[in-house]
């Protein structure tokens, strides 16, 4: 995965975690799981910068 489509990935995935955050609160099994994800997408992203 490009960068561009690494960046495009992670924005979507912030918003999705909004979403869910703002639905279940903060401390919901989903909304952790998807921040975890996210976690490692930034990860790959900052590695390949």
């Amino acid at each position: 995965m490009g960068l561009t489509k690494l960046h495009s990935v992670i924005e979507d995935k912030k918003s999705e975690l909004v979403q869910l955050a703002l639905k279940y609160g903060i401390n919901h099994k989903k909304v952790l799981t998807l921040s975890q994800e996210l976690d490692c997408l930034i990860f790959k992203f900052m590695k390949r910068q």
